[in-house]
């Protein structure tokens, strides 16, 4: 997170929340005093309310002020977890600090870990490349996945049912709401099963889990030491502590703890997650393609915007960059750019043309307020190193000169819902639309959505046009859901929606099923 763009807001966020527990907190009376424990729950069940109803919101909110307002959220809701935790008899083990997760590689993509657990799982629940544990598309595995959960969901409730204190169907519920999100559920069953058998193995593993989605990562690793010392070959406790150690930049022993538990695991959700993190620590890192540093011509101050380096095509630009570079601070910098900076994915051309500009609105998608920019630079081939990208505020093109998009008045060309069966697998949603009757070359328009839950909702405007141009009188629509995340390869076991079309500019309620078409592997 970019603290100088979001640290006096979680400030005011943190504030707001203390003040407002404090507020709460004088208005308790004396006998609520005299019952700490429900005291501490029920603050604890209204921050994780909270928590629900702001994921809700989150696909419609800026990812930053997403993320900030969660770590405010859920900071509160570990601190109440801790008072829970105070009258509960410690765990005996050895406590080793434990580090802050830092940034890098994998890690980018799963550190909001600590806020919600669900969305970690749903991203690793398929393979990447089109892999499978049973030999077939990534479409099977989901279908396996569905099926043995319905099955072993079913069971543990009639054993709940018949009997009530069967710790091993209450570890069963407990693991499987963690799994999905439920995580009221998650902490109900967790209950009753440390009620019954506080150093249970499956008792210990799930309170781990659930203390690491309240960011009590001593803790949690403190409990997963205490099973793996009595059972050293518990699949589900070196997942998880292959996890944590991987989050904490201790890759080595990540892997040995990973390699052990793919052998070990039982779920096949899993075994899947299990060698997907493998792969992820174990894969080279994005080459490197460009790098350079920019910095403001002599004598000129820098301009209050947010910087972005560009490589592009061709000298004259059109469509969306190749890569792009995010910078929102001081000059000059240093800067790189890899495959894991591209836009659209596919292969990286032979050639790029690379400028700099600083954006008054922080939106690459306006025109006509460019602050301040380089000269192109290009062509460049990959290696290309010690670029030096000096920005001016001099031969500005005026705004009033810049030929601008159709106004965002005229509202969506095409939208819609996506709807997917079954459980999220990780990858991309790709929409792509293309004039009528045609099939192939650059599309009319594109957009790219994180596959992280359905059904949801999708809008193409001007702003998603691939070339530019006007917009054809008749187009059609496809969607796809990409394991690998690039748009220019197709695998075994990406989800693919049927041809909707041809469609008028406007048309609306444009509903596209995810798995309708089999995607053959390229």
């Amino acid at each position: 997170m970019d603290w100088e763009t979001w640290g006096l807001p979680l400030i005011i966020l943190s504030v707001g929340l203390s003040a407002g527990i404090f507020l709460a907190t004088r208005t308790i009376d004396a006998d609520a005093e005299q019952r700490p424990e429900e005291d501490h729950s029920a603050r604890k069940t209204a921050l994780l309310e909270q928590i629900r109803e702001l994921d809700a919101d989150g696909d419609k909110m800026d990812p930053a002020e997403y993320a900030a307002r969660r770590e405010v959220l859920i900071s509160a809701a570990a601190a109440a977890q801790r008072a829970l935790e105070e009258p509960v008899a410690a765990v005996k083990a050895p406590v080793r600090p434990v580090a802050v997760a830092r940034s890098g590689g994998w890690i980018v993509a799963t550190l909001l870990f600590f806020v919600l657990l669900g969305v970690l799982i749903n991203q690793y629940a398929a393979p990447r490349m089109g892999g499978s544990m049973t030999g077939n598309g990534g479409g099977d595995i989901m279908a396996e996945i569905a099926m043995v959960r319905e099955t072993r969901l079913a069971s543990a409730q009639d054993a709940i049912r018949e009997a009530p204190e069967d710790i091993e169907a209450l570890n069963i519920l407990t693991y499987d709401a963690l799994l999905y999100r439920d995580l009221d559920s998650a902490m109900e069953y967790s209950g009753r099963a440390r009620q019954l058998a506080p150093n249970d193995p499956g008792v210990l593993i799930n309170l781990a889990i659930l203390q690491m989605s309240v960011s009590m990562v001593t803790e949690a690793m403190a409990a997963l030491d205490v099973v793996l010392a009595a059972e050293p070959t518990s699949g589900r406790a070196l997942l998880w502590k292959g996890f944590m150690l991987a989050n904490t930049d201790q890759k080595e022993a990540a892997i040995a703890a990973l390699e052990k538990a793919t052998a070990l695991v039982d779920w096949p959700e899993e075994k899947v997650f299990s060698e997907n993190l493998l792969r992820e620590l174990t894969a080279p890192p994005p080459m490197v393609r460009v790098t350079g540093s920019v910095m403001m011509a002599a004598e000129e101050a820098p301009p209050a915007g947010t910087l972005y380096v560009y490589a592009r095509r061709s000298e004259t630009g059109g469509g969306p960059p190749v890569a792009a570079f995010r910078h929102q601070g001081g000059l000059p910098i240093t800067f790189s750019l890899t495959d894991a900076d591209m836009v659209m994915g596919g292969a990286w051309p032979e050639e790029v043309w690379v400028q700099a500009r600083i954006d008054a609105d922080g939106d690459p998608m306006t025109r006509g307020d460019t602050l301040a920019q380089s000269p192109v630079l290009g062509p460049l081939s990959t290696g290309a190193e010690e670029l030096v990208l000096t920005l001016t505020t001099e031969d500005l093109v005026p705004a009033e000169a810049v030929p601008e998009a159709p106004p965002p008045s005229a509202g969506p060309r095409i939208s819609g819902s996506l709807l997917l069966d079954g459980p999220v697998p990780s990858g991309v949603v790709f929409i792509i639309v293309r004039r009528a009757g045609v099939s192939g070359g650059p599309p009319v328009a594109a957009m790219r959505i994180e596959a992280t839950s359905f059904p949801l909702d999708y809008a193409v405007t001007d702003a998603d046009m691939m070339l530019g141009g006007p917009w054809p009188e008749a187009v059609t629509v496809t969607a796809r859901l990409d394991l690998d995340g690039n748009a220019m390869t197709r695998t075994a076991g990406d989800l693919e929606s049927l041809t909707v079309g041809p469609l008028s500019s406007g048309a609306a309620e444009v509903t596209l099923r995810l798995g309708d078409v089999s995607v053959p592997q390229e």
